[in-house]
C-alpha cells in the first residue's frame, strides 16, 4: 500500500507539473497584435551637464561627421534592419571655454550612463555586457574622440541626477528630446527620430488603434511620451498602468495583465523580430 502511494503522488506531481509548463508556455507564446498603427514623434539625444558645453561640443561634433557619412544609419540597420536616423542638420554647439573636456581627459575616461532595460537601445547581453544601438553609437564617438568610456547604469529617470552628482558625465540611452530634458541637461542634436508604436493584446478582437480601446487597460513606461500622449489623447481607458520600461509593460501584455502597450518604435521593432524569446 505504502509504495502504490509513493507511485500516485509521484504521478500526480508529473501531471501538474505539466500542466503548469504548458500554462507557463502558453503565456509566453502570446506575443501580441502589432498594429502598426504609430503616434506622435520624438527624437533621440545625448544629454550632458548643463556647464560641460566644451565636453558636449566635442561629441556633438563626432555625431554630426558620424551621420554625414553614413556610419550612424548603419549602426541602427545593424539593430533594426531600419535606417531611422535624423539627417538634417542639428544647430551647432557655441565654442565653450570650461573645464569639462580637461577633466574627462585629465581622469582618461567618460562615465557613460545607460538604462540596461531600454531594449535595443541599452541593455546587457547573455555575457552581462552593454550593447545596444546606442551603446555602438556611444562606442563609435569614443573612438572618434580617443576618450575610452565607461558605462554605468542609470535608470532613464535618474540621469539628470547622476549628471549634476558627477556618478556619470554624459547619458545615452533613449533619451528624447524636449521640454523637460533640455530644462535639465545640455544636449547634443537629435541623431534618430522614431515615433510611439500601439501593441494590442491577441486577446483583444477588432481594434487596431486607441480610439478603439475606451474602457481598457493600456501600458506604458512612466515618466516617458507615451505616458503624456495617452492623457492627451482623448481615450476613456479603464486605467493606465505604468512600468519602468517598455520591456516590462510588454511582457504585462502577453501576461494579459493590460489590453494594449504604447511603446517606442525601436523596442516595437525589436520584439517584433523575436528578440525578446524567453
Amino acid at each position: 500500500m505504502k509504495r502504490f502511494l509513493c507511485l500516485f503522488f509521484a504521478l500526480l506531481l508529473i501531471l501538474c507539473s505539466c500542466g503548469s509548463n504548458e500554462t507557463q508556455n502558453s503565456e509566453n507564446s502570446v506575443k501580441g497584435n502589432f498594429t502598426g498603427k504609430t503616434y506622435g514623434a520624438l527624437q533621440y539625444c545625448i544629454g550632458f551637464r548643463k556647464d560641460d558645453g566644451a565636453l558636449a561640443k566635442l561629441f556633438d561634433d563626432a555625431l554630426a561627421e558620424m551621420i554625414s557619412d553614413g556610419t550612424a544609419g548603419k549602426i541602427c540597420e545593424n539593430w533594426l534592419d531600419t535606417d531611422l536616423i535624423e539627417y538634417s542638420e542639428g544647430k551647432q554647439m557655441p565654442e565653450s571655454e570650461d573645464d569639462s573636456l580637461y577633466d574627462v581627459c585629465e581622469a582618461g575616461e567618460i562615465k557613460v550612463g545607460v538604462d540596461t532595460l531600454s531594449y535595443p537601445m541599452t541593455f546587457r547581453d547573455a555575457q552581462k555586457q552593454v550593447c545596444g544601438l546606442d551603446a555602438d553609437i556611444l562606442r563609435e564617438l569614443s573612438n572618434r574622440t580617443n576618450i575610452n568610456a565607461v558605462f554605468v547604469n542609470c535608470p532613464r529617470e535618474s540621469a539628470a541626477g547622476m549628471l549634476e552628482s558627477g556618478d556619470i558625465d554624459c547619458f545615452i540611452g533613449a533619451l528624447a528630446l524636449g521640454g523637460k530634458t533640455q530644462d535639465k541637461m545640455l544636449v547634443t542634436r537629435p541623431y534618430l527620430t522614431t515615433r510611439l508604436t500601439l501593441i494590442i493584446s491577441d486577446k483583444v478582437d477588432g481594434i487596431d488603434g486607441l480610439d478603439g480601446l475606451t474602457d481598457m487597460k493600456i501600458g506604458v513606461r512612466e515618466n516617458s511620451y507615451a505616458l503624456e500622449y495617452v492623457n492627451k489623447c482623448g481615450t476613456a481607458f479603464s486605467e493606465i498602468a505604468t512600468y519602468d520600461s517598455d520591456y516590462h509593460a510588454y511582457f504585462r501584455l502577453r501576461e494579459h495583465r493590460v489590453h494594449a502597450v504604447l511603446v517606442e518604435e525601436p523596442f516595437a521593432i525589436w520584439a517584433q523580430k523575436g528578440n525578446l524569446e524567453n
